[in-house]
């Protein structure tokens, strides 16, 4: 589904009603809507691009549950837990040149790795710094 770039005044007037309930939702409650088949289809498609324009949609979860009935769930917070964090540089050294002992072979692998555009050049001197220093 496509979502608009900014949502219009329709899709403004028909959501503005319910926000304060929707931001209000705790985890796993739900909020339900009935009515003619067409409405719920212009409401849902509002609902969406609202979902997607503020960041929510991965934290709502919207079910038609008949042609005339609507929910909307607020899902469970995850949080997980950064373990690591490596740049693309620290990245392509662990995966791409970890079992190389030679400077050749790894500036061998480093250019034809520019030369597949794998990697830019101007990450050349850090990568190979990286190389340098994992043995250190």
């Amino acid at each position: 589904m496509t979502y608009p770039k900014q949502l219009t005044k329709i899709a403004e007037d028909t959501l503005s009603p319910f926000l304060s309930q929707i931001e209000g939702l705790g985890e796993g409650e739900t909020l339900r809507w009935e009515d003619s088949a067409s409405a719920l289809d212009q409401f849902r498609y509002c609902l969406y691009s609202w979902l997607y324009l503020s960041g929510n949609k991965s934290y709502f979860k919207v079910k038609r549950l008949s042609p005339g009935e609507l929910i909307l769930t607020r899902l469970k917070n995850i949080a997980p837990r950064l373990v690591s964090s490596l740049s693309p540089s620290q990245v392509f050294v662990r995966d791409m040149l970890g079992g190389i002992a030679l400077e050749e072979e790894v500036l061998s692998v480093l250019k034809e790795a520019i030369h597949t555009e794998e990697l830019r050049l101007e990450d050349f001197e850090e990568v190979l710094d990286l190389w340098r220093k994992k043995d250190d």
